[in-house]
């Protein structure tokens, strides 16, 4: 079962650096950051992070769940800034695939000695790395 354990550990260390890198590129623009939801009229194809507001842009509405925090303008459907945010676009994706990945770490590393955990989640960042430099498409 150890076994196992390093290997997924691994596995989501290398997951978690991959898709920092993917959303570097994303936010230096070598990437497109496009909507992962249906474009609507006018709405750019390639400034997905505008798909979580109401378009044409509105102006905000006040609603509970901001908890007093001002948005920039009306959201597209309830917690689209928000608890939703990663179905709107590349980006939020990506972020979201990464908390998930690192909260996974580190519930499955709790289950091995503190130095096994800590080279498992070593190797799967180098690993990530050397296969980020391997990749063309990443800068």
């Amino acid at each position: 079962m150890t076994l196992i354990h390093i290997v997924v550990v691994i596995l989501l260390a290398f997951m978690f650096r991959y898709f920092r890198e993917i959303e570097d590129e994303l936010i230096m623009k070598h990437w497109p950051n496009v909507s992962l939801l249906p474009l609507r009229d006018g709405e750019p194809a390639n400034q997905g992070y505008l798909s979580k507001w109401a378009w044409p842009l509105q102006p905000y509405k006040q609603k509970w769940y901001h908890f007093g925090i001002k948005c920039n303008n009306r959201e597209r459907f309830p917690f689209s800034s928000t608890l939703f945010v990663w179905t709107t676009d590349y980006e939020h994706g990506v972020q979201a695939i990464q908390t998930i990945s690192l909260i996974l770490t580190v519930v499955v590393a709790s289950t091995l000695p503190y130095y096994t955990a800590l080279f498992s989640f070593v190797a799967g960042l180098i690993i990530a790395q050397i296969a980020k430099e391997i990749n063309t498409k990443i800068n």
